[in-house]
């Protein structure tokens, strides 16, 4: 079983429940990162909204995505700030580098992830 600090995509995409108890959490971790998703496509009015949700909504990783929203100055720097503090969060925000730029190609990927999301926690349910 994977750590709760893993970025949601390897989540999403290696991580095979092994009993009773992580079969719960797949589905509860899913079923959160597809609303995740529902809700970074609709309510996206702007990149720095849609990243403030993004942080609000992510794993629980609250006072790291605290400490980078506060010291953002602008997206280009905000991303380098969040790659400085990141502690084990390279991957994730690597994935922020390269899908946050453009928000329509960026809500394209969300759109095609959460499709993904819903297919495995349905897998996920009926295991």
């Amino acid at each position: 079983m994977k750590t709760i600090i893993s970025p949601p995509l390897l989540i999403a995409t290696s991580w095979s429940p092994d009993g009773p108890t992580s079969s719960f959490i797949a589905s509860k971790l899913f079923s959160s990162l597809h609303r995740h998703l529902f809700i970074a496509m609709n309510i996206s009015l702007g990149l720095h909204r849609h990243l403030f949700i993004v942080m609000k909504l992510s794993l629980g990783l609250h006072y790291h995505l605290f400490i980078t929203m506060k010291l953002s100055f602008g997206l280009h720097r905000h991303l380098f700030i969040a790659m400085k503090l990141s502690f084990g969060l390279h991957r994730h925000l690597f994935i922020s580098l390269n899908f946050s730029f453009v928000l329509h190609h960026h809500l394209f990927f969300a759109t095609k992830l959460s499709f993904g999301l819903h297919l495995l926690e349905a897998l996920v349910r009926s295991s």
